[in-house]
């Protein structure tokens, strides 16, 4: 039943969300001679991220008041901060960054595999903008720390309070891929990040470490869409070739390995605080 109750509660947010951007979009284009200025740029870069404040807070509130700290399993032993975690916390960033890649192309490699005509959007020079001030802001601070909460420490747990783990982890990680419905392209990428990190809080009890995962993702994925020319024109290169396809096979040893070392690594710092 509370996968239900979550899956509306995803569905409302995303219609809260959808119906505030067209709203704003509509309203400060009405309001401006220009279409697009730098005022405008402000507005909506400080109006979005106000607003998934506002409404993230709302929904951990009210879906947080039914998860009772301690009865779910993923807050019965909290592990402390170490400096090892954090490491293998880096490790299984850059893995789960490399097994995206083929799955962020999945364009590009339907049109080599499979002879389809998928039109390719040309990538651009990047060049400074003031929205990406908000962008880093929203992707590196705000998703990372609200995201987490909302999903991780609120749905995950009470999912887990009437479903075993498996069920957890992919019910949890499907509602988390919905919230990125604007972009296909990144739902499965998103599904399995949302698997592993709440894989990650599940074995350490500590969201700091989700959260940190989380912004060490958004990172990556700033790093290579502002310089998208330059990293686009080295996937050309290797596209479809043994090195492409080596690094995505990195990625799935890496982020195995990582996420075992992280679980022996958090086990170990609980059994220390006893």
């Amino acid at each position: 039943m509370n996968i239900l109750k979550y899956s509306l509660a995803v569905a409302a947010l995303i219609g809260l969300m959808e119906g505030f951007i067209r709203l704003l979009t509509f309203a400060v284009l009405q309001l401006s001679d220009e279409a697009y200025n730098a005022s405008i740029d402000h507005i909506l870069g400080i109006s979005e991220i106000l607003f998934h404040v506002l409404v993230y807070t709302g929904f951990i509130y009210f879906i947080g008041r039914d998860v009772k700290r301690g009865s779910s399993g993923a807050t019965d032993r909290i592990s402390s901060i170490g400096i090892t975690p954090v490491l293998l916390l880096m490790a299984l960033a850059l893995g789960i960054h490399l097994i995206d890649i083929p799955l962020f192309e999945f364009k590009e490699l339907s049109n080599i595999f499979f002879g389809t005509d998928f039109k390719i959007a040309p990538s651009k020079e990047s060049a400074w903008e003031i929205t990406y001030v908000y962008t880093v802001v929203s992707v590196v601070l705000v998703a990372p720390i609200f995201e987490e909460l909302l999903f991780r420490h609120c749905i995950f747990r009470g999912l887990l309070l009437k479903n075993g783990l498996l069920t957890s982890l992919l019910v949890s990680g499907i509602l988390f891929s919905a919230i990125h419905y604007a972009s296909i392209r990144n739902l499965l990428p998103t599904f399995i990040f949302g698997v592993f990190s709440a894989y990650v809080y599940y074995k350490s009890g500590n969201l700091f470490y989700s959260i940190l995962l989380h912004a060490m993702i958004n990172v990556l994925w700033l790093v290579s869409s502002y310089n998208s020319f330059l990293y686009d024109t080295l996937l050309n290169e290797y596209r479809n070739g043994f090195l492409y396809w080596s690094l995505f096979i990195l990625g799935v040893l890496l982020s195995y390995i990582a996420v075992r070392q992280f679980s022996k690594s958090t086990e170990q710092l609980a059994s220390s605080q006893l």
